[in-house]
């Protein structure tokens, strides 16, 4: 949703402006509202999602650093083949800021990765299918780090 391209772009901007330059309070929270639900594969589920107190603030600066300087060069891809630890690679298959195939291509090419897909989330799949997430989480409380993932291999539905 970041990105030029994205259909939800267009909307990211102008509430990221919202956020940014508005002294309306009541607009500020439902345009934050309305963001953080983008990222939700169930918004209406938004409020049980978020019951824990959080400041809600985002940092519009690094935010526009990262969008604007850092995201359109980006990229990290050959030098994770160097990566030799364990690592799991998840993705909600519904994600709007980080597509899951940009999840996939980072696993390809890990050496040593186990790629979870969780088919009902969005960019929280520790919120939305938090059971499931735990779930793939507990085999990796034990791992060493020089182990392979060969008994954990798996995908999460």
């Amino acid at each position: 949703m970041y990105c030029p391209e994205s259909p939800l772009n267009k909307r990211v901007l102008e509430i990221l402006e919202i956020l940014k330059t508005s002294n309306d309070r009541e607009e500020r929270r439902n345009a934050g509202v309305e963001w953080s639900n983008m990222s939700l594969y169930r918004p209406e589920k938004r409020n049980e999602y978020f019951q824990k107190p959080s400041s809600g603030k985002t940092n519009g600066k690094r935010l526009d650093y990262y969008s604007y300087t850092e995201l359109p060069t980006f990229d990290i891809v050959d030098q994770l083949k160097h990566i030799t630890v364990p690592v799991f690679v998840y993705s909600g298959v519904h994600d709007a800021q980080c597509p899951i195939v940009f999840s996939e291509e980072i696993h390809s090419n890990l050496h040593n990765s186990v790629l979870y897909k969780f088919s009902y989330s969005n960019h929280s799949p520790f919120l939305e299918e938090r059971e499931t997430f735990d779930e793939m989480v507990a085999p990796f409380q034990s791992i060493q780090p020089n182990a392979t993932l060969d008994l954990i291999r798996g995908e999460l539905t």
